[in-house]
């Protein structure tokens, strides 16, 4: 167990005092804890390796445990660090002996043992937390704000509480896995691990573009959780978006026409102006999306989302209609505006399609539900995989057959009858195959 103690010297004699805590830790590479000393603050060794303990204990029911204990650093709110004390239950005593009880406990202590926390004893070179200040004011005003709102987020609620004070030189590979491991006690998953890292790497590639640091830390070379299966999303039918389309009133019925029939975005679907309406050439053109925290038109998702797609005749048709009937000017010549002539709010466009879910008794989903049923109806369809890829303007095929590629329906099993209905055994060996018994065998 490691002590933290305080020296007291005169307020004149502070170069003694000095001295005093240098001889104490000389020698000395571990982790330190705070030792105030005059007005100044210095830091004074502690160790890092601890051994653990295991004992019995009896439980509410009378039954014998044993008992691991250790103790854990820990960052709180305002940044400091503080070491904790660790109990858990390793098994009853009369399963297991106190052998498999240590080897049971070696995990949590190699953790604990790996993952200490490294305090900042000097503030030399440029702190992390100074680095973002920065970064913030150069890089992120050049950066969408989706991207831009979710990297602060992930500055601000794990990496900065850990690495604010760190001078960004100290930051490397072992310090960046004992973040990782901190993530991972927090329950959070995998995807959110990997990202959080990603956005640490890249706040200090411009470290090392700048010129503050030489090198960075590699990601490559960190052990990172595995991810979980991403799970299937929620997918229509063509008739559950029939229905949608038919029960709902204007501006929604024409809304959910159009990402039905063109696998949009619903950013995309707000943003269109009448200018993207090409009735000559039969083209939707997707030139900008509305950002839905700020309301403001940002251009698409990537670069091949910026494209033109095919108007089908049933959706001119539709728009034709509603541009007659419907629509309401607006200074932007949106094709969706409120009242108020502004862009519709995504939130509320999605309360009103719950709404209109709930009455048809359709499970819960969102707009995306429409692009995804785009994506699958085309590939049970038996349509190349590269033109819907063209049509949902994936920049890789991999996304379009991993992430939108539901088999609807018996559509599986359909194929693979089909196949077999192709493929003829010899009538010999079906014969045989069809006489054939364990008895006969013998």
């Amino acid at each position: 167990m490691s002590t933290s103690f305080q020296l007291d010297f005169p307020q004149g004699n502070v170069a003694l005092a000095e001295s005093a805590c240098a001889e104490s830790v000389a020698g000395v590479t571990s982790r330190s804890a705070p030792c105030t000393v005059g007005e100044k603050r210095r830091y004074v060794s502690r160790p890092r390796y601890q051994r653990g303990r295991v004992f019995k204990k009896k439980g509410k029911k009378g039954r014998e445990w044993w008992v691991g204990c250790f103790r854990e650093d820990v960052v709180m709110p305002d940044g400091s660090v503080r070491r904790v004390r660790r109990t858990l239950r390793l098994g009853l005593v009369k399963e297991i002996g106190k052998q498999e009880a240590i080897e049971s406990l070696e995990p949590y202590l190699k953790a604990a043992n790996a993952t200490a926390i490294p305090p900042v004893t000097r503030k030399t070179g440029r702190t992390f937390a100074q680095h973002v200040e920065e970064w913030q004011r150069l890089i992120v005003p050049t950066i969408k704000p989706t991207t831009a709102r979710q990297a602060l987020s992930h500055l601000r609620t794990h990496v900065l509480p850990v690495f604010g004070e760190v001078p960004i030189r100290s930051i490397n590979v072992q310090a960046v896995q004992t973040l990782v491991v901190q993530l991972q006690r927090k329950n959070l998953s995998g995807v959110t691990v990997h990202h959080v890292v990603r956005t640490f790497h890249n706040v200090l590639k411009f470290a090392k573009a700048w010129g503050y640091v030489a090198t960075i830390f590699d990601i490559k070379a960190l052990s990172m959780p595995k991810t979980a299966k991403r799970k299937d999303v929620r997918c229509f039918t063509a008739d559950e978006a029939n229905r949608v389309i038919t029960a709902s009133k204007e501006p929604y019925a024409t809304l959910w026409t159009v990402l039905a029939l063109t696998a949009a975005r619903i950013g995309e679907a707000l943003a269109l102006r009448i200018c993207d309406l090409d009735f000559d050439s039969k083209l939707i053109r997707v030139e900008q999306t509305l950002d839905h925290a700020t309301r403001t038109m940002l251009t698409p998702k990537s670069e091949s989302s910026k494209a033109a797609i095919p108007m089908p005749q049933n959706l001119e048709r539709c728009l034709l209609e509603f541009l007659a009937k419907c629509w309401r000017p607006n200074p932007e010549n949106l094709l969706f505006c409120n009242g108020k002539g502004k862009p519709m709010q995504r939130d509320k466009v999605t309360y009103k399609l719950q709404a209109t879910l709930a009455s048809l008794g359709i499970p819960k989903a969102s707009p995306h539900a429409f692009r995804h049923m785009v994506a699958s109806e085309l590939l049970n369809r038996r349509v190349s995989p590269y033109v819907v890829q063209r049509q949902l303007r994936h920049s890789d095929s991999k996304v379009t057959m991993e992430r939108y590629a539901h088999l609807i329906g018996d559509v599986h099993t359909d194929a693979m009858n089909e196949l077999a209905g192709s493929v003829t055994a010899p009538p010999s060996f079906g014969v045989q195959r069809l006489n054939w018994s364990p008895r006969l065998a013998n």
